[in-house]
């Protein structure tokens, strides 16, 4: 959902009097937490305040605080709130949009701070993603992202405003489209961004570009391309991919037979081909990106998401005194992984028939 239409969603919410000493304003972004002139000017004003949104869990204000202060200023003792259930990273989001958008807005540094904490809790979405969210832009939040990296999680893949998964890098989605049209040049658009992992408007692009006779990874995108057939296994990867997913918890690939662990009891049938496409679908349902253990279980699912070359261009860079220790940890994550799996089960039976309880028509 957009800001627009969750914020046009929230001020739909009921509204209840709450006891102003219950409240607390700590989901601020702001540096300074008030403004005594704005708190002023507020409180001498005739027209009634607009109700403040409330985290229902924590009791803090996510939106109004100097509307607060200025109805205490008023001698009140209740205020009018709306109560919002999510999450408390989801209320810091919502308070840095809000406060965004009318108010007292916040400044440049405080949406920069607010974009950098909004990264470390949702590392998955894209920059464009957040600079909607923050106020400020994409171009920025992509800069803010590569100098905080050290706190950030820097993965493969980002979800977009259109709730899509993509790759952060698009150089290898262009390879595998240029492949394609070397097997197939009649393959449609859509069917070549649904294969590469990309969009419409970048398959069309790679298509013009080999028309001309062009690389299809533009310059700075990843160096030359590959002829069709070679992986480009042995190239550098891309600066936003630099983070090893090994230090994601990622499990190595084809582990089975080398750990010595047992075939898993799922059959080989049930296990999806395209489980990118899998995973593309998990990330719009709201179940899971309505809870934080939801997103945090697709973070750890995007992480793990590698191709069998990446893997293997992973695996040839591992200095070879640290080996031991990076098979001791892929060990340990196979059985975590598989652990998950066979917990899982019990949520995957189908369910049983409701019984009728409707009384038979006569």
């Amino acid at each position: 959902m957009t800001p627009a239409g969750l914020i046009g969603l929230l001020s739909s919410l009921p509204t209840q009097d709450v006891p102003i000493t219950e409240l607390s304003p700590s989901h601020s972004p702001r540096m300074r937490r008030e403004n005594a002139a704005h708190i002023r000017v507020l409180a001498e004003t005739e027209s009634e305040l607009e109700p403040i949104l409330v985290h229902r869990r924590t009791m803090r204000v996510i939106d109004g605080v100097h509307r607060l202060r200025a109805a205490a200023r008023r001698g009140r003792t209740t205020m009018k709130a709306r109560m919002f259930e999510g999450s408390e990273e989801d209320a810091f989001i919502l308070s840095v949009r809000l406060n965004v958008g009318h108010g007292l807005p916040l400044t440049l540094a405080e949406r920069r701070s607010a974009a950098i904490r909004i990264m470390t809790s949702h590392p998955y979405w894209s920059d464009r993603a957040v600079a909607e969210w923050a106020g400020i832009s994409s171009k920025t939040v992509g800069k803010l992202r590569r100098h905080a990296s050290g706190e950030i999680p820097q993965l493969d893949a980002r979800i977009g405003r259109d709730g899509r998964l993509r790759p952060v890098s698009s150089a290898e989605g262009r390879r595998t489209i240029a492949n394609r049209l070397s097997e197939d040049s009649g393959m449609s658009l859509r069917e070549l961004a649904a294969t590469a992992g990309v969009s419409v408007s970048t398959a069309r692009d790679v298509r013009e570009r080999l028309k001309r006779g062009e690389n299809p990874v533009p310059e700075g995108r990843g160096g030359c391309v590959p002829p069709p057939g070679d992986t480009g296994a042995d190239e550098a990867p891309a600066p936003e991919r630099e983070a090893p997913a090994l230090q994601d918890g990622a499990p190595a690939p084809a582990t089975a037979e080398a750990t010595g662990f047992a075939e898993s009891t799922e059959s080989a049938e049930s296990l999806p081909e395209d489980t990118e496409a899998v995973l593309r679908k998990l990330t719009r349902d709201p179940a899971f990106r309505g809870t934080e253990s939801g997103r945090q279980l697709l973070r750890m699912l995007i992480a793990t998401e590698v191709e069998l070359e990446r893997w293997r261009t992973i695996i040839n860079n591992i200095p070879p005194h640290s080996a031991p220790l990076v098979r001791a940890i892929a060990a340990k994550r196979v059985t975590e992984w598989k652990r998950l799996a066979e917990l899982s089960k019990s949520l995957s039976r189908p369910l049983s028939p409701r019984r009728n309880t409707r009384p038979a028509r006569r």
